[in-house]
């Protein structure tokens, strides 16, 4: 039986959309705030007492699609998580739809970005200063991650992973290496290029 919310979903395993050091969107925290059946209610559309929508995907006359954690189409196989959905629903990118769910739903204090890395001021940093702070980010990433390793790693009577501990197992060895590039760029030139080479990059 196909698991909602698992594996198909584009961002089943995505942690952040970094965004050359400005923002930093937290993908777990959405998903794990928000689920799929949560936003089709928000935006008003009718669920069935059988969790099943209208799949707006396609020219579906009977609800097709279930809708709880994630979606999946019964009709045009359609499958993801609350990111995919809104991604999808509006035809934005991921980073647009995960900052627009924050926004939506209150999980950033100014209502507007996902908690997450802000500007310090409306100046613009130096390559130096937008090093310091990106290092700090990645580097308390790097602790959650750890974290959610120990606190939801499966038991042995655990069917299939939790979503954290799949995402923290995928992403920590790119974190760590993304920390590791940074620490040796020490020119300007060098700094710029790295956040160049990651800027609205999908941590996988």
């Amino acid at each position: 039986m196909y698991q909602l919310g698992s594996a198909g979903s584009q961002t089943a395993s995505l942690l952040f959309c970094f965004q050359g050091g400005d923002i930093a969107i937290n993908f777990s925290q959405v998903k794990s705030n928000v689920s799929v059946a949560d936003y089709v209610k928000f935006i008003g559309i009718e669920t069935g007492r059988n969790g099943k929508i209208i799949c707006p995907f396609h020219d579906d006359r009977n609800p097709s699609m279930q809708v709880d954690r994630g979606f999946y189409c019964y009709g045009c196989g359609e499958k993801g998580d609350v990111i995919d959905f809104v991604s999808k629903y509006y035809g934005i990118s991921v980073c647009d739809a995960a900052k627009r769910i924050s926004a939506e739903f209150g999980l950033s204090e100014d209502n507007t970005l996902p908690p997450a890395v802000h500007k310090e001021s409306e100046k613009e940093m130096t390559p130096r200063e937008k090093k310091s702070h990106l290092m700090q980010y990645l580097i308390s990433v790097e602790k959650e991650l750890n974290n959610w390793l120990k606190e939801y790693a499966p038991g042995p009577d655990d069917e299939e992973l939790h979503f954290l501990f799949a995402s923290a197992s995928k992403n920590i060895g790119y974190v760590g290496y993304l920390i590791d590039t940074l620490i040796e760029c020490i020119t300007d030139e060098e700094i710029n290029k790295f956040i160049l080479q990651h800027k609205g990059e999908i941590l996988l």
